[in-house]
Formats: C-alpha cells, structure tokens, sequence
C-alpha cells in the first residue's frame, strides 16, 4: 500500500482495496490494485456477490481520495449505492483501474460515479453515496 492512501484512508491491512493512487484531483480520482493470488476478491463462486461487494467497496475508497476536506475526525462511510452492473469477477494478476467522480453533494452525503475497469473492461460501475463524516471545527 502506497504512503498517499495510508494518509488519505482510514482503513487498513485488510481492509485497503485500492492500492495506490493514480491520478486524483479536485472531484475525481482512480486508483489501482493488482490482484495476487491470496485475494478475498477471487473466492468463492464467479460473480458472486462477496467480489461485487467488494469491488463497491474498492469505488467508495476511490472517491475518498478527492473526497477529503480539510482534517475529518471520522471515517467516511458508504452509505448506499443504485444502478450498479456487473460484468465478470476479477481474477488473479487483474490490474484494477478504479475510478470515482463527483456528481452531486447532500450535506454530508456525496454522490459518486464509480467504475472499475480491466484493460478498458467493465467489471462493474454504477453510483455510490457516502457520507463524509465530520470535519474538524464544524
């Protein structure tokens, strides 16, 4: 895990799925994760719903990359998700693009376009809403 997403993730070993940014700038970002063999990402059954989530899961850390403002006393939080697709599971030695862009903010709850992609390949994509939790000072 890159230095870049300890600083900007609340989350930790287990928990990181995204492995370091790739580009990130105000309202948007993607960021990368090589699948190795000892993934939670490939167990189970192809397209089950245990990789799907996960792969959910790996598009909300992604917004949290441009999502940050100022110094959050607590971790953002996924909150929901609608229109989501999935095409196939990920599979070991798969490089991860995924990728999360602003669309409309609520308060504290933030919608995002997210997409996780293989080679241009759509493994999954849809909207996320999070909440961002409180920031220092408010």
């Amino acid at each position: 895990m890159a230095a870049d997403i300890q600083t900007k993730l609340f989350h930790r070993f287990p928990f990181v799925l995204v492995d370091r940014p790739g580009e990130v700038r105000p309202g948007a970002s993607v960021a990368l994760r090589l699948l190795s063999i000892d993934e939670a990402l490939h167990e189970g059954l192809a397209g089950t719903t245990y990789a799907q989530s996960l792969l959910i899961e790996a598009m909300a850390q992604a917004a949290a990359l441009f999502a940050e403002e100022g110094e959050r006393l607590e971790s953002g939080m996924l909150v929901g998700f609608r229109g989501l697709t999935f095409g196939r599971p990920p599979r070991i030695g798969d490089r991860l693009d995924v990728s999360a862009s602003f669309v409309q903010r609520f308060g504290e709850i933030v919608r995002v376009a997210g997409r996780v992609t293989v080679s241009g390949e759509t493994l999954a994509e849809g909207e996320i809403l999070l909440s961002l939790g409180v920031a220092r000072g408010e």
